[in-house]
């Protein structure tokens, strides 16, 4: 029995023992899972704070980075809204350009304090190029010197001699100019500016040769262009007027008439020239000495013009549209007189009813979508038309504008002093371009008709 015992009691003790260790084991792979997953949660946690600060920091920089785009936007905003406005005002420009009138207005009043200053002959203000005010006696010649000016206007000097003026009577500032024609060419040729002094250019004065049909392996024909250089050089346009010391007291008002008649005065001669010059001397070379004249014989377009009975003005315009056609052209531009323009507008048949209705089919509808303009420049009964943009004129100088005193007239005993405008250009058509222009005399031209058809 006693052995028996100690029998269970090893057992029990084996197993106490097996239980302890295993539970022993248990408890540390208990322990040190829980401590596993308390690193890894801590890990976790940690990982969180440095993601959650990672996070508060790139708000904190996005927050500056949105207040500097603000900042830039808020600037960017000014800036498109500076461009706007230069945009418009620019716009505002282009819609009314600078003007040679409003040029030597503003030259006057910007200088105007030192221009009233001038008090010797050999005084002298270049406006437009020296901003002091220059006194060499060889500037006298250059002011007064014969052939510069084409034209002389009067001084604007009150002669009425009455000292109520002002007082008791409604003085008009404006003046009632005398009528004259505005100045157009510019509008319809090839106008632009340049630094030269002159222009040259290269022109084919022969082709020799040309293309033919040939054998394999035969002779290729040969095409000889022969070449010519041509030049034309700027040629000087003035005018003077005299204005009294008293009148520039009022120097806004005298500068304004002074620059409209000094304009006006020196477009109204340099379409003159463009149109008519003939190229002597000082003279530019116009659009008239280059342009052939309407010419028709029975040999020459005699078939097109054969069937044409009791000719008018609008058979020979139309007539002259097909020979420049037939020159390799287009004209864009017919130039008439207003007369000449109405007579055809009101030309009657046999029933005294209108050929072409005035209010519906006038000139400037039937004449092929040409540009008809009429121009008291141009003769009455004669004609020009042609492709304007063949026409070039390069203006060498725009305008200057100098003011002084000197003895003509002596100046500086009358308080008088003398402002000059002027500019250089040049005119040409280039030799192989000269047949995109006709002129003629109606009356010429109705003859050559009618031979043809009697």
């Amino acid at each position: 029995m006693e052995e028996e015992k100690d029998v269970k009691k090893e057992v029990t003790d084996i197993i106490e023992k097996s239980v302890s260790e295993k539970t022993d084991t248990i408890k540390k792979e208990i322990e040190k899972s829980v401590q596993e997953k308390n690193e890894a949660m801590q890990k976790s946690l940690d990982d969180a704070a440095t993601q959650i600060k990672a996070s508060e920091e790139k708000a904190k920089s996005l927050e500056t980075e949105v207040t500097a785009l603000k900042k830039e936007m808020e600037e960017k905003t000014e800036t498109i809204k500076e461009l706007g406005k230069q945009t418009k005002e620019a716009h505002v420009v282009n819609i009314k350009p600078v003007t040679y009138a409003d040029f030597i207005f503003d030259e006057i009043m910007k200088n105007k304090e030192e221009l009233l200053k001038i008090k010797s002959k050999n005084d002298c203000l270049y406006m437009n190029t020296v901003d002091a005010i220059c006194k060499d006696a060889k500037s006298n010649e250059r002011i007064y010197k014969a052939g510069d000016f084409l034209t002389t206007t009067e001084s604007f000097v009150n002669t009425d001699g009455d000292p109520s003026r002002g007082i008791l009577t409604d003085f008009r500032r404006d003046v009632t100019r005398i009528p004259m024609r505005m100045p157009f060419i510019r509008e319809i040729i090839n106008t632009y500016t340049t630094a030269r002094p002159d222009v040259e250019w290269i022109e084919t004065e022969e082709l020799i040769g040309g293309a033919e049909m040939v054998p394999e392996g035969g002779l290729k024909p040969e095409l000889k262009p022969k070449w010519i250089s041509r030049r034309e050089k700027a040629k000087k346009i003035a005018v003077r007027t005299v204005a009294s010391m008293e009148t520039l007291e009022d120097i806004e008002f005298a500068a304004r008439e002074i620059a409209f008649e000094l304009e006006r005065s020196l477009l109204l001669k340099e379409e003159t020239q463009i149109l008519s010059g003939d190229g002597t001397g000082d003279n530019y070379k116009g659009i008239l000495q280059y342009a052939p004249q309407f010419f028709v014989d029975a040999t020459t377009y005699g078939r097109f013009f054969q069937n044409i009975i009791d000719p008018k003005e609008i058979d020979v315009l139309r007539a002259s549209i097909a020979i420049i056609v037939t020159r390799y052209f287009r004209p864009t531009t017919i130039l008439i007189n207003p007369v000449d323009a109405a007579m055809i507008d009101m030309h009657k048949d046999l029933t005294a009813g209108y050929v072409h209705d005035p209010f519906t089919r006038s000139i400037s509808n039937i004449m092929k979508n040409l540009i008809v303009r009429e121009e008291t420049a141009i003769t009455e009964g004669t004609f020009l038309l042609g492709d304007m943009s063949r026409s070039n004129y390069a203006i060498r100088k725009g305008l200057s504008l100098t003011a002084g005193r000197g003895s003509i007239n002596d100046d500086v005993e009358h308080n008088l002093y003398t402002f000059i405008a002027e500019l250089r250009g040049y005119h040409y058509i280039k030799e192989n371009e000269k047949n995109a222009f006709l002129q003629g005399n109606f009356e010429d031209a109705f003859v050559m008709l009618d031979k043809l058809s009697s």
